[in-house]
């Protein structure tokens, strides 16, 4: 399987104002002309037009700018996958769709305008990055961006290939690697469940992270968006990180994530007046502990175990969380009452007492490979949990 990654390559104080000056000025009118893609051609996107009929003559003449037409073009097609990308996300969250906004610090560069030179023959750099073509202004117009490679550059460089595109800000130059790694064949299955007391519990009863629920409180005693508030942020990014590498990736064949990316869409306590019963509350979260989760970024843990499962080669399958952290996997008794607590599982039909987060990998696991397009798994999952639903005959079908 392929997979992107990428590495920053920061100027640093080598680099001249003057060429500084013209970065910043290439940037701000390139913005400005993707801006104005957007706004003209939205619909024309949306309604099916390709990016080859976008990048016409005719239509580039229309937007008035200094850059020269390889510069549009590069601007034209970083303004079509805006919008197909925020509509595309857009489906997939069941939202509405917005018109999206062009961050006006970087820019999508294709070979076209920028030229990568490997180990040129400059004294104390290994790198260098010649923008050029992009000014209709003057004629042979170009500026030679000079670099130090680091660690991420040649570790990526010496797994993949580098991609001839560039993202360019006024810091540094975002360079991009096409890796590819073959699916694990063999090795162990297992389900995880993301938490805010541990960052990731497994169905083994493993947990990863356990000082997460601290780090949290700590952020919320820090006053919002101060110095101290993103410092603390930052310290539970990092240890998210850390606490997801310590999972045996290079041992698994297949992971299984309870999928609860919408879980502070859905976390908000609905009023009395919208319940049909005043006297329940449907199980959402207290204000307090909605308080805690603004520290948690689920989106954060996402993100790194796709990368980490791409990288060792795990495929990475993704299942509802309905139902998973309060169905028995003994008797298969499926009631809120069974989460005795935040961390804990006892089921009031058969009394089956365990840990609510391996609960719920485990349930996750089976989501999948006891269902239609796990079946490959079935044999492996069942010999790993031989427990699992014992007390049951028939496994109940409203459950995978």
């Amino acid at each position: 399987m392929k997979y992107i990654r990428s590495s920053k390559c920061h100027f640093g104080k080598w680099i001249t104002e003057s060429k500084l000056t013209s970065i910043r000025e290439f940037i701000s009118e390139m913005h400005r002309v993707v801006t104005w893609a957007i706004e003209h051609h939205e619909s024309d996107i949306l309604n099916g037009m390709k990016k080859p009929s976008l990048l016409l003559a005719e239509n580039l003449s229309r937007c008035e700018s200094w850059l020269t037409a390889r510069a549009k073009k590069n601007a034209f097609a970083e303004a079509h996958a805006l919008v197909l990308g925020t509509k595309r996300s857009a489906d997939e969250l069941n939202k509405p769709y917005s018109r999206p906004h062009h961050n006006s610090s970087r820019i999508l560069l294709s070979c076209t305008n920028v030229n990568i030179q490997l180990n040129p023959e400059l004294k104390g750099f290994d790198l260098l990055v010649d923008l050029r073509c992009f000014d209709s202004r003057e004629r042979a117009v170009s500026v030679a961006i000079p670099l130090k490679k680091n660690k991420m550059f040649n570790k990526w460089k010496s797994k993949g290939t580098l991609c001839a595109s560039v993202i360019l800000t006024d810091k540094y130059v975002q360079f991009s690697f096409e890796c590819e790694k073959v699916k694990n064949t063999e090795g162990n299955i297992i389900g995880v469940d993301p938490g805010a007391v541990h960052v990731i519990n497994d169905d083994e009863g493993n947990h990863y992270g356990s000082k997460m629920m601290p780090l949290l409180q700590k952020l919320k005693r820090k006053k919002r968006n101060s110095t101290a508030w993103h410092a603390c942020r930052e310290e539970i990014l990092e240890y998210i990180d850390h606490s997801i590498k310590q999972i045996p990736f290079d041992t698994l064949r297949l992971l299984v994530l309870e999928d609860n990316r919408k879980i502070k869409n859905k976390s908000k306590l609905k009023s009395k007046s919208k319940l049909k019963s005043k006297s329940k509350l449907r199980g959402r979260l207290s204000k307090n502990m909605r308080s805690v989760l603004t520290g948690w970024s689920i989106g954060r843990i996402n993100s790194r175990i796709q990368m980490l499962t791409e990288e060792n080669g795990v495929s990475l399958r993704r299942v509802s969380a309905y139902g998973n952290s309060i169905t028995c996997p003994y008797c298969n008794h499926r009631e809120k009452a069974n989460r005795a607590s935040q961390g804990e599982f006892v089921c009031v039909k058969c009394g089956v007492s365990r840990d609510a987060d391996t609960v719920g990998a485990t349930n996750s696991l089976a989501r999948f490979a006891l269902g239609t397009y796990g079946s490959q798994y079935k044999q492996m999952f069942l010999v790993k949990h031989p427990y699992y639903h014992s007390g049951d005959t028939v496994i109940s079908s409203n459950f995978i």
